[in-house]
């Protein structure tokens, strides 16, 4: 699991020219995590700072049908949470 207080960090910061080797490589393992089937987890409120974060669940094994599964019941204990399939076959309604 990761938020994008982390992630959307790295991603602004690798775009910057005169940035390490490090945070362009931590920028780069963000992306490449973000390539296959996650599930984008928020609750529906703009996101901002350390305000509502957008939580991301990464299948490392790619199990999409997993992920699937933990949608369900995220959705069906936390009704006021967007629960969304990203980067799979088929997407989620």
């Amino acid at each position: 699991m990761t938020s994008s207080l982390v992630y959307d960090r790295y991603g602004a910061l690798a775009a910057a020219d005169l940035q390490s080797d490090e945070i362009r490589a931590r920028a780069a393992r963000y992306a490449d995590l973000f390539s296959g089937p996650y599930l984008e987890v928020t609750n529906g409120r703009p996101a901002f700072a350390f305000f509502n974060p957008v939580f991301r669940i990464v299948a490392l094994d790619g199990d999409e049908a997993h992920l699937r599964r933990l949608a369900a019941a995220l959705r069906s204990q936390n009704p006021g949470l967007t629960v969304t399939l990203v980067n799979a076959k088929a997407r989620l309604s």
